[in-house]
């Protein structure tokens, strides 16, 4: 029972995340300034949740979303149904999947990795984060859609803040942790 309202928190925390947008700023060239853009909180709320319970929910919930999506339900950027899987931006859903399964691994088997931040933490599960733009960017080559231009105007920002915010994600996550056990109490032993 447990187990199900874990991924129905999940699947409600992305539902959330991939309907809301946060103002960040990018460069622009044509204007030669910095200009608004609008940040997806797709990718990091599910690298939060990957790396948040002891058992993968957030893999579920994944499976869950797109399958709703796919169903009709319009909670995909462009809409949704099963025509959605013509749009370039499926594969970057797609890249969801390994996202969750590489961070989630990283996250708590690889805890001997040589990839570390300065305070010491693991930074393997950063990898999903990677891997997950890799795939839909991989999407886009394999359908003909790639377009330099877009990457450099779209994708590398939400890859560049992917990145940072994943970063601080970790950091934040080891210190509640390191404070959790220094206390004597496990802080994923009931999840």
């Amino acid at each position: 029972m447990l187990a199900l309202i874990n991924i129905a928190f999940c699947y409600t925390t992305i539902l959330i995340a991939a309907l809301s947008a946060i103002p960040l700023l990018k460069y622009s060239t044509e204007f030669n300034a910095f200009v608004p853009y609008e940040y997806s909180l797709l990718y990091i709320v599910s690298f939060i949740l990957a790396i948040s319970f002891k058992h993968n929910y957030s893999f579920a919930a994944i499976a869950l979303y797109l399958i709703s999506g796919l169903a009709g339900l319009p909670i995909f950027a462009f809409g949704g149904g099963w025509s959605y899987v013509l749009e370039p931006s499926f594969g970057f859903l797609l890249g969801l999947f390994p996202l969750s399964i590489v961070s989630f691994y990283n996250a708590y088997h690889e805890k001997d990795s040589g990839f570390k931040t300065l305070c010491g933490c693991n930074l393997s599960p950063i990898y999903g984060l990677l891997i997950a733009h890799g795939f839909g960017l991989l999407f886009l080559v394999v359908t003909g859609r790639f377009s330099f231009t877009e990457f450099l105007g779209i994708h590398i920002y939400q890859l560049f803040y992917d990145l940072i915010f994943g970063y601080l994600v970790i950091v934040i996550a080891n210190v509640i942790s390191t404070l959790s056990l220094s206390k004597g109490r496990d802080p994923m032993q009931d999840i």
